[in-house]
């Protein structure tokens, strides 16, 4: 079940940790036992021709929260992630569960504000 409109706002180069809940279509959570993958994605539009502004996947700044029955990932963005950024960008989390099958279990748009210090 995709949860759209999943929209948020930060400052660029600030620490964020975003908790995204990984729910199949009837809404329950997904398990992310085993070999199930997440990755998380800003592009400035969705568009699948244009390369990922920050990129996170599991193992790489997208962690499964225990336990990983209730399909809980933790998203890290550092200072160097968005330090360069300011203005609205789309992102998008796709999961693949433990066969393989890709889902989309969130979209949204992200605004980075300008710092007048970081950056």
């Amino acid at each position: 079940m995709t949860e759209q409109s999943q929209d948020f706002e930060m400052w660029a180069g600030e620490y964020k940790e975003l908790t995204i809940a990984i729910l199949k279509p009837d809404g329950t959570a997904e398990d992310l036992t085993g070999p199930a993958t997440v990755v998380w994605v800003v592009k400035k539009r969705p568009d699948k021709s244009l390369p990922a502004l920050v990129s996170k996947e599991s193992g790489a700044g997208a962690e499964v929260l225990a336990p990983p029955t209730a399909g809980l990932v933790k998203i890290i963005l550092g200072e160097a992630d968005t330090k360069a950024l300011a203005g609205t960008y789309y992102h998008e989390t796709e999961g693949r569960d433990t066969a393989g099958r890709p889902f989309t279990p969130t979209v949204g748009y992200l605004v980075i504000q300008p710092s007048a210090i970081r950056g």
